[in-house]
């Protein structure tokens, strides 16, 4: 639900921001809304919750974060 509400996932046994790729401490439903709002409150009003344009936003931005990951990962030859 954090992934919906605040644009949190785990990642790497850590909790991280889908927008900015920061990540937190504690990983507490307070930490992340105050990460959240402090810092990306206009995606709030651009990408309202329980919507599907949302959804979408949030599968980008973990495809994005996916491929990035992969990339790092893979050897140079």
């Amino acid at each position: 639900m954090n992934e919906e509400l605040y644009f949190f996932t785990m990642s790497k046994g850590k909790c991280l921001c889908l927008i900015c790729r920061v990540t937190v401490a504690l990983p507490k439903k307070g930490n992340l809304q105050r990460h959240f709002l402090s810092l990306h409150k206009n995606y709030e009003n651009h990408y309202p919750v329980n919507t599907e344009f949302r959804k979408q936003k949030i599968k980008e931005l973990k495809n994005q974060l996916t491929t990035q990951q992969l990339l790092f990962q893979k050897p140079i030859h």
